[in-house]
Order: structure tokens, then C-alpha cells, then sequence
């Protein structure tokens, strides 16, 4: 064997090393970056990139197509085109959305934004002496994005609240509460629907229906429990005393009149089925499991968002700055029968019924007030009750599948 043919032999070991020692160093970059949150499409986005450069690497060396011909170069050019098609596609698909359409409304936003902030940069008679500095913020301000204060201040100029007489009105003062009480019962009519078994769903993954020892796992969409009472049912106001007033979900939390919010994964089902918050309440997510779950929010007015949960993250929290109060679905894209719905509210005045269909809202000042009562698949009712301070008042509802 000639040296210049051992020399070459030897090149080509380095060089597999090389990119052998490439790869595994992009992998563990894979690994790493899974546990950091860069959004959607900046996880989408690193992803690609990733996987493109270690593709590349195993098509030109491992696979040779370096050495092949001109067309082998003509397809790569190719899937470079279809890789930043699909980069513009992510980016345009999970691009954050808010309630204002045209520069219009931006405008209507800034304006109020900037109003809210004036107070902060107002010269004091004792700082007259200090000359021009104030000028320093005579500009006007930009409202980040996501931040808090930009979505409450969205939420206020595109989403303004409902008053009792029908009209809309932005804050109209502080929060309000009283002893009053409405409470209710929540049934189904006619006939019961078959309840759907979801063992050979679960059966492709030992650690779902492996925890169901002693009973079966079944949908969760519509829970029908004694005396036809119905399960999963939100019961809010949607006109009342209350409404338009500003409400604060770290106080509410502390004061007792809502609990924190938190979404658990226990045998690849959403527990609770559907989740209300306030708007700016922190959501603790947990991954009862041990195994791979997602967790896949859809919401219209909030920023959509796609978090994995592997096996060694227990927990991860998350919050919604925009009020949504419409419910928005859900998922875990791993074991798609996994669903659920959340609901971001401005006040704490709501109820969720367990299987018994009851439900009650408390704290309330006395008033006449318009509740609403919402299934996933059953629709929407409502209701007026009147209800004297210190009193309870009861309204129910009863649904059906016509």
C-alpha cells in the first residue's frame, strides 16, 4: 500500500471524526435547547436549522454526495428553497396575534397606552428647578408587546366590558364585592349518551392505561354523574354590578375567592377537563405521568403556544395576560385524545360544576345579573337572577343533545 494512499486513508478518518464529533455535539445542543423557551417559532425555527446542518452532514460525508454529480447539488439547493419556505410558514402561522387589525386601532392603542403612563413623567411644583429634564420624556411610548401592561391595555381599548344595560364601557373603578349568592343545578335531559371507552386509544402506551388497575378510562367530553347531573359546565357572569370593574387575580387568590390555577396530566387526561382563570393568573401545569406529554393552547386572542413536558419535568407554569373568556381548546399532540379547554376571565365571579352539577358563585353585591352556563358540545344558556344582599338566589339549567 503506497503512503499516498495510507495518507489519504487517514484523512478520511479525521474528517469522519470530525463530523461524527459534529453530530453528537449538535445533538446535545438539541438536548439543551429543549430546555429553554425561545417561543414557537424561534423553537421551530433552531429546530429546523439544527436538524438541516446534521442532515447535511450525514447526506455529503456519511452518504458521499459530495463527490457525486452536479444534480445531487441542484437537489440540496432545492431542499435549502423548501427548508426556508417552511421557516416563513412557522413564522407566520405562530406569529403572536392581538385584537387590533390596521394601524387604526395601533394608533387607538398607543394613545391610550401612552395616557396611562403620562402620570409617571408629570413635572412636580418641588422639581421646577430642575430645569429641561423633564423634556427628556416628552416622547411617546412604545408598549411592549407582551408585556403585562401591554395586554392589559390591549384588553381594555379592543375588549371593553359588557355594563348591565347593554352598552360598552372600559374600567368604570375598582373592584366590588357583597354576601349575595347564586347558585344552581346543572342536568341533562333525555337520553343518556354511551359513554366512550378510550383503553384501545391508550393501549399503545403502557404508561397511560397502566393507570387504570381498577377501572376503565373513558372520555371525558360529556360526564354525566348521578340524577343526570352534569360535570364540566362553566357558570359566569356576563352582565352585573360587577362587570367593567378592575379585578386583581394575585388578590383574589390571597383573599381565597378563587383557588390557584393548576392543570395536571394523570393518566394522559387533562384534570380539570376545563380551567377558569383570571386574566394574569399563573397556571402551574404538572406532569403527573412521568412520561412525554405536550401541552398544545389554542387560544384566539392570547399567544398560542407548544410546550413539551418530558418525563423529568414535573412542572412548568404559564400565564395569559389577555382576557379570552370564550373557552379555547387544549391538547397534548402525543396522545390526541388528550383535551381540555381554559377560560380567561376578568372577575371572580364563576363556578365549574363536578359530577353532582352543582355550582355556586359567591361574593356577589346585590344586583340583577345575566349568567351564562357553557358546555363544550351542549352549547350556551343563560339566565337573569336578581339576588338581594346577603341572600341566595337559585337558577338552573338543564341541557340536552338537540
Amino acid at each position: 500500500m503506497s503512503e499516498d494512499h495510507i495518507h489519504d486513508v487517514s484523512q478520511d478518518v479525521k474528517k469522519y471524526l470530525y463530523v461524527f464529533l459534529a453530530l453528537a455535539i449538535l445533538t446535545a445542543v438539541t438536548v439543551g435547547i429543549s430546555y429553554v423557551d425561545f417561543g414557537i417559532s424561534g423553537g421551530i425555527m433552531i429546530a429546523l436549522i439544527v436538524a438541516a446542518v446534521k442532515g447535511s452532514l450525514v447526506a455529503l460525508y456519511f452518504m458521499h454526495l459530495n463527490h457525486e454529480k452536479k444534480s445531487i447539488y441542484q437537489l440540496l439547493g432545492l431542499t435549502v428553497v423548501c427548508f426556508l419556505i417552511l421557516v416563513f410558514i412557522a413564522l407566520g402561522a405562530t406569529r403572536n396575534k392581538h385584537p387590533y387589525y390596521n394601524d387604526e386601532d395601533e394608533r387607538r392603542f398607543q394613545e391610550k397606552y401612552n395616557e396611562s403612563l403620562a402620570h409617571i413623567h408629570e413635572p412636580q411644583e418641588h422639581e421646577e428647578d430642575h430645569g429641561n429634564h423633564d423634556d427628556e420624556h416628552s416622547g411617546e411610548f412604545t408598549a411592549p408587546t407582551g408585556s403585562p401592561i401591554g395586554a392589559y391595555w390591549r384588553n381594555k381599548v379592543f375588549n371593553p366590558q359588557q355594563t348591565g344595560d347593554g352598552s360598552t364601557t372600559a374600567s368604570s373603578g375598582g373592584a366590588i364585592y357583597g354576601t349575595s349568592v347564586i347558585s344552581g343545578l346543572v342536568t341533562f335531559e333525555g337520553t343518556v349518551p354511551r359513554v366512550k371507552s378510550l383503553i384501545e386509544e391508550m393501549s399503545v402506551d403502557v404508561g397511560c392505561y397502566g393507570k387504570y388497575t381498577t377501572t376503565e378510562p373513558t372520555s371525558d367530553t360529556v360526564v354525566i354523574g348521578p340524577s343526570n347531573t352534569l360535570a364540566n359546565i362553566l357558570v359566569r357572569i356576563t352582565e352585573g354590578p360587577p362587570i367593567g370593574r378592575v379585578y386583581d387575580a394575585t388578590d383574589e387568590v390571597s383573599a381565597g375567592r378563587i383557588q390557584p390555577a393548576a392543570l395536571d396530566q394523570y393518566g394522559c387526561m387533562y384534570k380539570p377537563h376545563i380551567l377558569a382563570v383570571m386574566t394574569g393568573q399563573e397556571i402551574t401545569i404538572k406532569n403527573s405521568d412521568g412520561i412525554m406529554h405536550n401541552v398544545h393552547a389554542m387560544p384566539d386572542i392570547n399567544s398560542e403556544f407548544n410546550k413539551a413536558m418530558p418525563k423529568m419535568t414535573k412542572k412548568i407554569n404559564y400565564t395569559f395576560q389577555e382576557e379570552e373568556q370564550d373557552p379555547f381548546p387544549i391538547k397534548c399532540d402525543v396522545h390526541p385524545w388528550m383535551g381540555g379547554y381554559v377560560s380567561v376571565l376578568p372577575h371572580p365571579f364563576f363556578s365549574l360544576t363536578a359530577p353532582n352539577g352543582k355550582f355556586e358563585i359567591r361574593d356577589l353585591p346585590a344586583g340583577t345579573y345575566q349568567i351564562e352556563a357553557w358546555h363544550e358540545k351542549l352549547g350556551t344558556q343563560t339566565a337573569t337572577v336578581t339576588v338581594n344582599e346577603g341572600e341566595t338566589s337559585t337558577s338552573d339549567f338543564a341541557f340536552s343533545r338537540s
